[in-house]
């Protein structure tokens, strides 16, 4: 029911779902067993057009209105509403103008990111996602 799988530890398959919301769409990032049983809403956004999750389950980043953004990923239970003015996870701005292409490291150390042809990367340091 999602798009672009993504994969962590191979308990979960993570997936970008759209969610028709009047002219625009949410996202929502959900997980299932790689059966397609046990789906959960892990995150949402209003605005975003992309969401990733590293391939250690540590981060998200996700591209909300031409920037990129990261905060922690916080498997709660229930569903955390993202965005660049969230109140709920600490979130970060690490686009100086605009990303799209959100790609991790196989480590989970560094997103990368493009913004027409030039590739842009930040290492991530914890505990709040600042790249450095």
């Amino acid at each position: 029911r999602g798009i672009k799988p993504q994969f962590t530890d191979g308990e979960r398959v993570f997936l970008s779902v759209p969610v028709p919301q009047g002219e625009n769409d949410r996202r929502q990032l959900i997980s299932t067993k790689p059966d397609g049983s046990d789906e959960r809403v892990h995150y949402s956004s209003d605005n975003a057009t992309e969401m990733a999750v590293s391939p250690d389950g540590k981060w998200l980043a996700f591209a909300e209105r031409f920037n990129v953004y990261v905060t922690p990923f916080v498997p709660t239970g229930r569903e955390i509403t993202v965005g660049p003015g969230s109140n709920s996870v600490p979130v970060k701005k690490v686009t100086a103008e605009a990303g799209e292409n959100l790609r991790w490291s196989g480590d989970s150390t560094a997103l990368h990111w493009s913004l027409g042809p030039e590739l842009f990367t930040c290492r991530v340091a914890e505990p709040d996602g600042i790249c450095q």
